[in-house]
């Protein structure tokens, strides 16, 4: 599926990346881009439009009956699904049929879902996660609700919106979660029972907050990446009850669903230590087939196992294990940078932004290059008036308390709001850049945060 919010030159990317004889241009998403017109007669794809309303592509009962049954077997590719390349061009992804199909009986099971409840669908339109919104309630015979996209940033929006449409079972991102925390106070989702959260760090807060707005709700935090398909850990929220735990403690990942399994990989290539930190895999034979057109690639990070019919999928995030074995996110190997000869983990300096008081989201992301490479932290307080009384100023200290001095950002930028991409995620690249910090304060050895107050970013 080609979004059609997605810009030209990004659908264009997909075209050539996946090469198909056919692109359906339906009409209720608008007309074709000239640019994607003109890549598609080049590359030679018919362009079939479809109009609204059109039922002949689905064959009469009659005509069924002759179609000639299509062999499939659970190793045959499905679909291809698109993600972020490092060299700026999309990945295909080639997803199976058979781990689409054991993903759904697993979810009934575990979590009771029947054709009673009404699911939200909140997925970008090509974005994987799809699949889970939209085949779970048609397979159930379940209702599924869609909101209108444009309106998702919209304060009080989506909360609201829950309510009247009496929904159940949600998959959010963290950061969507937290944009139904901005509601006014008193809007309850009194319905919502199940809330299925991944793409992001979930925090013990996090989960808190939402449950003072859904009673009934339970709080399950899944973990897993476009190339595992619906090969998952999970964790149920309610879990860490009375643990210890701080309140916006990152909550683990918890462990694999039916067929899958998940640990930490140390240096060696072996199972790393209790608290040592390492690469997360996913070991299943429900992952994806590997990477359209690039063997090299596949063969890096899908890696058979010594005497197991399994795979492995090195997913490039970093975690480590608890001394109860749970397994603890800690950020992606690709965010790791040097700040002045020192190696700095940025989703480390996030959670610990995170976890100051009065911080309601946190973001960081480094500016400049070379020796001159320096961090931005960027947060949405708790409660708008915060942001009036001077309380950022502090950050700086609290943070330098928590951490060593050279992962202290040299800049603070408070924002109304986090810029999310379709996917719901925090959209690090429409982070503004602020001031840099002089050449004085860039070289000291303790930080000298300084403080931008910026309005409400474009979402």
């Amino acid at each position: 599926v080609m979004d059609p919010a997605h810009p030209p030159r990004r659908r264009v990317q997909v075209l050539r990346t996946v090469g198909p004889r056919r692109l359906l241009a339906l009409e209720s998403a608008g007309p074709l881009p000239g640019e994607l017109s003109a890549a598609a007669r080049e590359a030679g794809v018919e362009v079939v439009p479809v109009p609204s309303g059109r039922a002949d592509l689905v064959p009469a009962a009659d005509e069924a009956q002759d179609w000639e049954p299509f062999p499939l077997t659970a190793d045959d590719a499905a679909y291809v699904a698109l993600t972020s390349g490092s060299t700026g061009e999309p990945k295909g992804v080639v997803g199976r049929h058979g781990s689409l199909t054991h993903f759904t009986p697993w979810q009934v099971e575990t979590f009771g879902l029947s054709a009673a409840d009404r699911f939200s669908m909140l997925s970008g339109l090509a974005h994987d996660p799809l699949q889970r919104d939209v085949f779970t309630p048609l397979q159930l015979g379940a209702a599924l609700v869609v909101p209108a996209g444009d309106r998702l940033g919209d304060p009080g929006y989506l909360a609201r919106w829950m309510r009247r449409q009496g929904i159940t079972v949600a998959h959010l991102t963290p950061s969507l979660g937290r944009v139904l925390d901005e509601a006014p106070d008193g809007e309850m989702m009194p319905h919502l029972r199940l809330a299925f959260f991944v793409g992001e760090a979930l925090t013990r807060g996090d989960a808190r907050r939402l449950r003072r707005r859904a009673p009934k709700l339970r709080v399950v935090n899944t973990y897993g990446a476009t190339e595992s398909q619906r090969a998952i850990s999970w964790h149920r929220a309610d879990a860490e009850a009375g643990g210890g735990l701080a309140a916006d403690s990152v909550l683990p990942l918890g462990k694999g669903a039916d067929d899958v399994q998940l640990w930490v990989r140390g240096p060696g290539g072996g199972a790393a230590g209790v608290g040592e930190l390492g690469e997360l895999v996913l070991e299943s034979p429900h992952l994806a087939l590997g990477y359209l057109g690039e063997p090299a690639r596949t063969a890096l990070r899908f890696t058979p196992l010594a005497g197991s019919p399994w795979r492995a999928y090195r997913t490039g995030d970093l975690g480590h294990h608890r001394a109860d074995g749970a397994v603890v996110y800690r950020g992606r190997a690709d965010r790791q940078v040097k700040i002045r000869g020192f190696r700095v983990e940025m989703g480390e300096v996030e959670a610990a932004l995170a976890a100051l008081p009065g911080v309601g989201r946190a973001a960081v992301r480094t500016w400049g290059s070379g020796p001159g490479l320096w961090l931005a932290a960027y947060v949405v307080p708790q409660d708008a008036e915060l942001a009036e009384s001077g309380w950022a100023r502090d950050l700086g200290g609290e943070l330098s308390r928590r951490l060593p001095d050279y992962m202290v950002p040299a800049r603070f930028v408070v924002l109304d709001q986090m810029p999310l991409t379709r996917n719901h995620k925090v959209d690090r690249a429409a982070l503004p850049e602020p001031a840099a910090p002089g050449r004085a304060a860039a070289a000291a050895t303790g930080p000298r945060p300084a403080l931008h107050r910026l309005r409400p970013l474009a979402t």
